[in-house]
Parts: structure tokens; C-alpha cells; sequence
């Protein structure tokens, strides 16, 4: 049986355990947010006041602040697209500075892309798992069709180029 034949039969169960990679950073990440939680609430222990806490803090609120960025090399793989073109893509999704400057932009009334208003959802893309996944299928879509007209000479960089650019048009 072929890997495509393969990939067809599988079952939702099947799917959700291709992300199983990602489950177990997930889980420890989690697990970190608890200890610092009991620390918290037991002795007192916060990020401003101790620097076990603060480190703990860090690594538990980290995966899950930067969650659109596991999401979308998980799903790169899934959708086997460059893996390092969808980390790109996720990484302007939690891009520090996008929802401030959009937040400055809409006092005076100019956040728009190409003549299209930009709408940053309540607390922006941080920690979401929907837009990632979605960004980077709509990506492998575009990167498989640049990777059939592309000259070989200029691929390697063309290809995520230009898919970086249409992604966001």
C-alpha cells in the first residue's frame, strides 16, 4: 500500500494522533503552569518576587504563547510544506509589535492592507491553534503550485518568497 493510499483510509483518531509529537511538550507545559500555580498559591512564590517562578512561569506560558508557531510546523508536516516557511508564516501571526501598531493605526483610521481593512481578533493570534492551521494549509496550496513553475536555479528562495507574500494578500 502506498503512503498517499495510506494517508486516504486513515480516521479521525488517526489524524489527531499525527499531532502526537506535539502533545507531550504541550502536556509538560501545562504540568509547568500547574507547579507555578501550587507555588503560587502555597508559598507565595510569583514571577516579580522569585526567580524559580519566573523561569517556570516563562517556560509553562511560553509554548502556549507562541502555540500558532508548534501548531504550524506540526500542520507543515502534515500538509508536507517546508517547515521553515510555515514557522515564518506563524511567527508574523504573533508577530510583538502587530497589535499595537494596528491598535495605533485604528485611532486614525488606517489599518488597512491593499485597500482591505485588517481585523486583529480580541487579544490577537497569541495562543490560538485555528488561524495557524489554516494560514499554513493555504500556504502548502501555494507553495506546491510555485514549486511546478518555479525554475530550479532560483527555487530555493523564490518558492517561500513568494509564498510568504501571497499568503498575505
Amino acid at each position: 500500500m502506498e503512503a498517499h493510499e495510506e494517508a486516504v483510509k486513515k480516521n479521525p483518531l488517526d489524524a489527531f494522533i499525527d499531532f502526537q509529537p506535539f502533545l507531550g511538550p504541550l502536556a509538560a507545559a501545562g504540568i509547568i503552569k500547574g507547579v507555578v500555580a501550587i507555588l503560587t498559591a502555597i508559598l507565595g512564590w510569583t514571577a516579580k518576587n522569585n526567580g524559580v517562578a519566573l523561569v517556570l512561569t516563562a517556560a509553562g506560558d511560553g509554548f502556549f504563547q507562541f502555540l500558532p508557531i508548534m501548531i504550524a510546523l506540526n500542520a507543515a508536516r502534515k500538509f508536507k510544506m517546508n517547515d521553515f516557511t510555515a514557522l515564518a508564516i506563524a511567527a508574523a501571526l504573533v508577530y510583538p509589535n502587530l497589535e499595537a501598531t494596528m491598535t495605533a493605526l485604528g485611532k486614525v483610521g488606517a489599518v488597512n492592507f491593499f485597500s482591505i481593512p485588517l481585523i486583529l481578533p480580541t487579544g490577537d493570534y497569541l495562543s490560538t491553534v485555528i488561524p495557524a492551521i489554516l494560514v499554513v494549509w493555504a500556504a502548502s496550496h501555494i507553495e506546491k503550485f510555485m514549486k511546478k513553475i518555479t525554475p530550479d536555479f532560483v527555487k530555493v528562495f523564490m518558492v517561500p518568497f513568494v509564498t510568504l507574500i501571497l499568503q498575505y494578500l
